[in-house]
């Protein structure tokens, strides 16, 4: 299904590709989900929760988002890195697709992936939207612009049929790829347990 969809692509640039050139990522932990849905809470849990961070397996590792890696100064190999993705990034850019995306060139540096993608209920995530937009006296426009294509459960689905398509091209250098159901006290599922994602009606 197709919601909504933006018009153009835009492939990885060179300035994007030599960012990281030269520094591998031994162990490349994505935090992923649309906008609203906790990654930064979770990730703000696994700071101080160790029982939650064990249960999860996720280690106690810097966060960055895309744009804040390629900013560092090469250094040599990465152990250890967690990367906090909004599978919508594409759409906020005009973008088709993940792998349009230049900050996915970051996952080709990684000799090994866990994906853990953030899910809630349709009424769950709306809210906590609202209350992203309403806490700010001023709200990022991309937030605004999200709230009526928020109405609709297809868009966000559409969303994330896309981005597990996308991680299917790293399954040979994926550990774990877990789906993390938020309103259930971080559940984990196995995303290949689920052929589409369940409505919340």
């Amino acid at each position: 299904m197709s919601v909504n969809t933006p018009r153009r692509s835009r492939p990885s640039t060179d300035s994007d590709r030599s960012a990281a050139n030269g520094r591998t990522i031994r162990s490349l932990t994505v935090v992923a989900g649309p906008a609203a849905v906790g990654k930064t809470r979770l990730l703000e849990h696994l700071a101080t929760d160790e029982q939650l961070r064990d249960r999860l397996r996720v280690p106690r590792a810097p966060t960055v988002t895309a744009g804040e890696f390629f900013k560092r100064s090469p250094s040599g190999p990465i152990d250890e890195l967690i990367l906090h993705y909004d599978i919508l990034s594409p759409h906020h850019k005009g973008l088709e697709s993940h792998t349009a995306d230049p900050a996915m060139s970051m996952l080709d540096h990684a000799e090994t992936i866990a994906f853990f993608t953030l899910r809630t209920t349709h009424e769950r995530l709306v809210a906590q939207l609202d209350g992203r937009i309403t806490a700010r006296q001023h709200a990022p426009r991309k937030l605004r612009k999200l709230r009526p294509l928020y109405e609709s459960d297809l868009f966000v689905a559409d969303w994330y049929e896309r981005w597990f398509a996308f991680v299917k091209r790293f399954r040979e250098v994926t550990v774990r790829n877990y789906l993390i159901d938020v309103h259930r006290g971080y559940a984990l599922a196995d995303v290949s347990s689920y052929a589409t994602l369940p409505s919340s009606r």
